[in-house]
C-alpha cells in the first residue's frame, strides 16, 4: 500500500505465463505497467507471483517486481 500511495498511476497486470509445479502451486509472470499521472512518466516492469490452492481458491504467497534490465 506504501508502494502505491508513493507511486500514484492507474495499474495493469497482463498475465504472459503460468507454470504449474502442481495442481496447488504455480508461479505466474506479468506485465506491470503503472500509467504516470501528473506528469510522471508510465513505469514498465515485469511481476511475478508465486501462488498456491488454498480450498479451491489462489491465493498469493510471494510477489517480485522488477525493472527490465537494459538490452545489451
Amino acid at each position: 500500500m506504501s508502494s502505491s500511495r508513493n507511486n500514484p498511476g492507474d495499474r495493469t497486470l497482463t498475465v504472459e505465463k503460468v507454470r504449474f509445479f502442481s495442481l496447488e502451486t504455480a508461479i505466474a509472470d506479468a506485465r506491470y505497467e503503472i500509467k504516470g499521472s501528473l506528469g510522471s512518466p508510465d513505469r514498465k516492469m515485469w511481476s511475478t507471483f508465486v501462488v498456491w490452492r488454498d480450498h479451491g481458491l489462489w491465493k498469493i504467497a510471494a510477489i517480485r517486481n522488477m525493472l527490465p534490465s537494459p538490452p545489451r
